[in-house]
């Protein structure tokens, strides 16, 4: 199947609609038949991997056992767990593996995450796959900076900024459908044509 990660706060306290639009993402994902992988914790990722699960999706959670000395533990919603020794590894599993990315609000973790998506795409380490910025906060933060005279067009053109959860999988389903498999029983993957710019 593919999967999707979904990047955001670990922060306990969301505001009712961060929960719902962050749930609502997860809720949709799941019922346009994607894997939603999260890093498995509590905020954004929590309410994310909720919406994962009222579609009966399968919902992956990237944890850490650099994490355990401060008692964070994997949200009850997570269907599979993928614990990794460290924080850093656990931020290139989470960069690496999926097939696409929904960016949510977060803190320096978030911004690491999609960060180093950018740059692996950048340099060639990776092939270009969608990277959608939710709302208003990331137009603040990365717009201006994607737009900037350092930051070559051609280096973002898989990356879009949207306002809604439905604009998030339109761009998905315009790139490519979950996978499937062909009439062998193998999975038969779909080509991603980078969308450019702005969704709205």
């Amino acid at each position: 199947m593919t999967t999707i990660a979904v990047f955001g706060g670990g922060k306990a306290a969301l505001d009712p609609d961060e929960y719902h639009s962050a749930r609502e993402i997860g809720r949709r994902l799941g019922r346009a038949g994607y894997t939603v992988m999260t890093g498995g914790y509590g905020g954004v990722m929590e309410a994310v991997s909720q919406g994962g699960r009222d579609a009966n999706a399968p919902v992956i959670g990237v944890t850490t056992a650099q994490f355990d000395p401060a008692g964070r533990a994997v949200n009850p919603y997570v269907t599979q767990e993928i614990k990794l020794p460290t924080a850093r590894e656990r931020l290139m599993y989470l960069v690496k593996t999926p097939d696409a990315y929904v960016v949510l609000p977060g803190g320096i973790g978030t911004l690491a995450e999609v960060a180093n998506v950018w740059e692996l795409i950048r340099v060639g380490d990776m092939q270009p796959k969608p990277v959608i910025c939710y709302g208003e906060f990331w137009r603040r933060v990365a717009f201006d900076f994607l737009m900037s005279k350092y930051v070559g067009m051609d280096q973002w053109t898989s990356t879009r900024f949207v306002e809604t959860p439905e604009q998030v999988i339109d761009i998905l389903a315009a790139g490519f459908a979950p996978s499937t498999e062909d009439d062998d029983g193998r999975e038969a993957t779909h080509g991603y044509q980078p969308p450019i710019g702005d969704a709205s």
